[in-house]
């Protein structure tokens, strides 16, 4: 499970440190590496092999509704890459995806469960404080209560 949030530059290669607790938490089970692809927002999502396979599995199975049932496909696998970690816990992010998600040098790393997003840190700082005035306190009591 990856938890919490971590602040990391991205070189002038492309190059982003993945910090030691998510690489430790990864449970990689023989791909040392995350796939990754651009979120719904402006940020990138990074999954492990075995929670890609989970995900995908749902996308390829999703009923787009009305509309063209590949519009899910069309937006997450042809962006999606496999970025294998270096010796030193570190992916090349492809430029596409820097572009896109306008991640700039200073990137948050936020652990999500499941899976990490990628954001330019000034942007997470804004969204951070923006949902913080918009939390309802009534679901946060439907997430704690018994049963």
């Amino acid at each position: 499970m990856f938890i919490g949030t971590e602040t990391k530059s991205i070189d002038a290669k492309g190059r982003l440190v993945i910090p030691s607790k998510f690489r430790r938490n990864a449970g990689f089970d023989g791909e040392e590496g995350f796939y990754v692809t651009p979120g719904p927002g402006p940020y990138l999502m990074m999954f492990t092999s075995r929670e890609w396979n989970r995900f995908t599995s749902r996308v390829s199975r999703a009923n787009a509704g009305s509309g063209d049932v590949f519009d899910p496909q069309r937006h997450l696998f042809p962006e999606a890459e496999f970025l294998p970690l270096d010796k030193q816990g570190r992916i090349v992010l492809p430029p596409s995806h820097l572009a896109e998600t306008e991640l700039g040098l200073d990137v948050a790393i936020l652990g999500m469960g499941n899976h990490i997003e990628l954001w330019n840190e000034e942007r997470w700082q804004v969204y951070r404080k923006e949902s913080l005035s918009r939390r309802d306190p009534a679901l946060w009591r439907s997430y704690l209560s018994p049963g």
